[in-house]
């Protein structure tokens, strides 16, 4: 092993290399007993703002783009019934409405039922 390995924590440690086993591992309680998961970072909020601001914005804006596209396209009434753009509206909806579990949320929208 190089000492570059090392330096980034490629040795076995304590454990001698042993590894725990995936099943005790990935054990979790029943997600309807669960407390929202908090993610241990070792960043502040400020330092994750500026870190992923920038691209949120990008998502956005193109996000917007393409509903003034359709818009603007001809037959635009044709589709305004559609469930996937209400699904979009709704989506932006519950990104500003100030509760948590955004994500989550987000993907129930999203997944077929």
């Amino acid at each position: 092993m190089t000492a570059k390995q090392k330096a980034a924590g490629g040795g076995q440690g304590a454990e001698g290399g042993r590894r725990k086993s995936s099943a005790a591992a990935n054990h979790q309680p029943p997600t309807s007993n669960r407390q929202p998961a908090r993610l241990p970072s070792g960043k502040t909020a400020a330092e994750l703002l500026n870190m992923y601001f920038l691209d949120a914005r990008m998502h956005l804006l193109e996000t917007a783009a393409m509903l003034d596209r359709l818009e603007r396209a001809r037959g635009f009434e044709e589709i305004k019934g559609d469930p996937r753009l209400g699904k979009l509206v709704e989506a932006a909806r519950l990104l500003a409405d100030g509760q948590s579990e955004r994500a989550e949320r987000f993907q129930r929208l999203f997944s077929v039922e």
